[in-house]
């Protein structure tokens, strides 16, 4: 009996719990205290992308593609990126709802690849959601009350041609269900910029043709045929201005082979490589795997 009497309580006091969380009085009236669905992050594979579904999967609202009211702002100039670089990204729906959501992702358009690395900066409002061989952003608990978020998105090391976000924000009604909320849905485009993204993985004829550099994974053989005696400096820098290698000889007239630059030991990235033959100058990019 007394066990009986236990169990009868704890019930009660559970079913007690259970209304008390579901209802809530308070000087605005009475509303449901459900949470917005995915209100603490939207789950993945929901932009709208290519092979993908969107928001309107899980909210009974309606889809506006190629929305006017949402917004994607990139921080490179004219939509264009440098393999390597990173930029700032802001996402924006109205701020006509208390309760809202959103989701992106960057894809190569050439085969819908997954491309880039987004960075989160806002911790609090935002976070990384990963499936399907895909990462995302999305919004946190925090961050749907939010209707601008931003974070930031580092391009890959390489030429990707042209790459695509796509974004699906959810603005919601916050009536505590799944029905009427409103899907905004935007793509936009960036382009590599064809002044800083050319990446020398092959042999470099320059300089009159006497000069031939040849990369093969991080080893680097520069070549002279040379008219007359002449000066030649080679340099690698790093992205950040630091000289890494630098060899200054004297050629003789012919066919003069350098003794192979191992970069092996640097850091992967991205370098330049700058080669002086006396008043003619060459400047490439190469890339240390």
């Amino acid at each position: 009996m007394k066990n009986r009497t236990i169990f009868l309580l704890t019930a009660c006091c559970l079913t007690s719990f259970i209304l008390s969380f579901d209802k809530n009085e308070g000087t605005t009236g009475t509303y449901n205290h459900f949470e917005t669905i995915n209100g603490a992050g939207a789950q993945f594979g929901k932009t709208g992308a290519p092979n993908e579904q969107n928001c309107t999967q899980c909210h009974a609202g309606f889809a506006i593609a190629n929305s006017s009211a949402a917004s994607i702002n990139f921080s490179g100039i004219s939509n264009l990126y440098t393999p390597g670089s990173t930029y700032s990204i802001t996402v924006s729906l109205p701020s006509v709802s208390p309760k809202n959501g959103f989701e992106i992702v960057a894809l190569r358009t050439s085969d819908n690849v997954n491309v880039g690395t987004f960075i989160i900066t806002d911790a609090t409002n935002t976070q990384l959601k990963m499936g399907n061989g895909r990462t995302y952003v999305t919004h946190t608990s925090a961050g749907n009350s939010m209707n601008t978020w931003t974070f930031d998105w580092t391009a890959p090391i390489t030429n990707e041609g042209n790459i695509k976000f796509y974004f699906a924000g959810n603005l919601s009604n916050n009536n505590g269900m799944t029905t009427g909320d409103e899907i905004h849905l935007l793509e936009m485009l960036i382009e590599a910029d064809p002044t800083n993204s050319i990446i020398e993985q092959h042999e470099i004829v320059d300089i009159d043709n006497s000069l031939k550099i040849k990369t093969e994974g991080n080893i680097i053989t520069p070549t002279f045929d040379l008219s007359n005696t002449k000066n030649v400096t080679i340099s690698i820098l790093n992205l950040e201005g630091k000289v890494v290698y630098s060899n200054s000889k004297n050629l003789q007239k012919g066919k003069n082979c350098l003794i192979p630059i191992d970069l092996s030991s640097n850091v992967k990235g991205i370098y330049i490589l700058n080669v002086s033959l006396d008043n003619g100058i060459v400047s490439r990019k190469i890339y240390v795997q």
